[in-house]
């Protein structure tokens, strides 16, 4: 089986699925390609198109947050105002039309079984394609967030992988046929799975058997109240030796070279790393805005999870809500007041932790991957014959 896997770098939540997905499929001996499809507008002006978006979604959430969440919300109203009036379609749907042409060939070279999209926007360049004529491979629309965003069901996709079956009626309200919705979960890649305990990832990354760390993410970007979360919390336990903190900044350089200047003794800094698995097992908690890879990466895991400052009006809190509602997670809305008391309880009450781990395990699908890969092979199968 031959399959596409179509993603864009706006967040790093889509592509980390995509390459999880595409992980998954090789596994099972399949051929598995990650595309972002404005690479195929040439090196230059896709370079041009695909860095503008990804940089203009990279500066807004790190710096003004709140114009994201507004602009998000423009969307959704758009969404709700235009969803019965099928002639009107999304601006992302108008704007992707220079891809069709490009895409086509490359459908046509390479003969996919199937095209999946972890993003919106791959989503909607096919579906601008099949209304106008263009043969485009079945479809498969993979979800990064525990809510249906905007323009979802615009996308037109064969099928419609989602978070958990909860979600279902979310989608069934934006007409998206139910027998086309698959509750199979958000993909990670299989280490999140693996079996290792804290003391094993903590001798793997050199920290110390004895003492309590706290992972504090930013996310792929580096944005949310990061600096602010590090300051309260690398002061509050100044004086506890056997508590220190680990911060990842993404591309944040700027919070890399602040904390780095300020807490070179309390903080372990890193700007981005190929092993959060393991810094997730070895630490007591993650301290994370909510994105909804990072978020289920670490549920897989079986790692305390406290929330703070979601973007503002996005699927954020949406992933919030869920995780409340499950016991996975606790939220400090204002960091300020309450992020070092919830960290203070989950050093004081580890059966409260456990409970919380418990509570992942049950919720979350660890093989979603896995089982995105048995509903293309069936889907593959039932058109073979």
């Amino acid at each position: 089986m031959k399959v596409l896997i179509m993603a864009n770098g706006t967040g790093g939540g889509h592509m980390a699925a995509a390459y999880a997905l595409q992980e998954a499929f090789e596994a099972r001996g399949h051929e598995a390609t990650v595309l972002d499809p404005f690479s195929l507008l040439g090196e230059v002006r896709g370079k041009l198109k695909s860095g503008f978006i990804n940089n203009l979604y990279i500066r807004s959430v790190q710096f003004v947050p709140h114009l994201f969440g507004f602009v998000y919300s423009l969307g959704a109203m758009y969404w709700r105002l235009f969803r019965n009036v099928p002639q009107v379609k999304s601006p992302v749907y108008y704007s992707n039309r220079s891809v069709w042409k490009p895409l086509e060939a490359l459908f046509q070279k390479e003969q996919y079984d199937a095209v999946l999209t972890t993003h919106l926007y791959p989503g909607e360049i096919m579906a601008g394609m099949r209304a106008h004529g263009y043969e485009v491979p079945p479809t498969y629309w993979i979800s990064t967030d525990y809510d249906c965003i905007p323009f979802t069901e615009e996308a037109a996709c064969d099928h419609y992988v989602i978070a958990h079956p909860e979600l279902v009626p979310d989608y069934t309200h934006w007409h998206i046929p139910e027998e086309r919705i698959h509750p199979l979960g958000i993909p990670v890649r299989a280490k999140f799975a693996d079996p290792v305990t804290r003391e094993q990832a903590k001798r793997a990354l050199g920290l110390d058997r004895d003492k309590h760390y706290f992972l504090i993410s930013g996310g792929s970007v580096g944005s949310g109240k990061l600096v602010e979360a590090v300051t309260l919390l690398a002061t509050h336990y100044r004086d506890r030796e056997d508590v220190e903190f680990i911060a990842i900044c993404g591309k944040n350089e700027w919070i890399y070279r602040q904390m780095k200047k300020l807490f070179s003794r309390k903080v372990h800094m890193l700007r981005h790393t190929d092993r959060m698995a393991e810094y997730m097992r070895a630490c007591d908690a993650v301290i994370t805005k909510p994105g909804g890879l990072s978020s289920t990466e670490a549920a897989v895991t079986g790692t305390a999870l406290i929330f703070i400052s979601p973007i503002p009006g996005g699927p954020e809190t949406a992933n919030i809500r869920f995780f409340e509602r499950h016991g996975m997670a606790i939220y400090a809305e204002t960091v300020a007041l309450e992020l070092t008391n919830l960290v203070q309880e989950l050093l004081s009450q580890p059966a409260e932790v456990e409970q919380m781990a418990r509570r992942q395990r049950e919720t979350v699908n660890a093989d979603a991957a896995g089982d995105i890969v048995s509903l293309v092979e069936s889907g593959c199968s039932s058109k073979a014959k």
